[in-house]
Formats: structure tokens, sequence, C-alpha cells
């Protein structure tokens, strides 16, 4: 009988882990998708240097 509260007490924090496991991610996602709503629309930012007309290079 030993062996069954054993075995039951294993599965028990198992499924506590996963469960566990399953929130940390589904967090992770949500702030993924906040974090890209937030972006969306915005104009994409490149590493080229923005171009300087003459009027600014000679003051």
């Amino acid at each position: 009988m030993g062996e069954n509260v054993e075995a039951y007490e294993d599965a028990v924090q198992k499924q506590a882990a996963l469960a566990e496991q399953a929130r940390l991610k589904e967090q992770a996602a949500k702030e993924l998708d906040n974090k890209a709503k937030s972006i969306k629309g915005k104009p994409i930012q490149t590493d080229k240097p923005k171009e300087v007309s003459l009027w600014q290079v000679s003051k």
C-alpha cells in the first residue's frame, strides 16, 4: 500500500509541476502578444543612417 501512496504523491507532484509550466508559458505568451500589439503599426527602424541635407551640413 505504501508503494501506491508514493506513486500517487509522485503523480500529484508531476501534475503540479506541469500545471506551473503551463501557467508560466501562458503568461509568457500573453506578454509576447501584448508586446506584438504595442509595436504593431509602428514604422520599422533600420540601422541605415538618416540622409542629411546640404543645408544641415553647412551650419
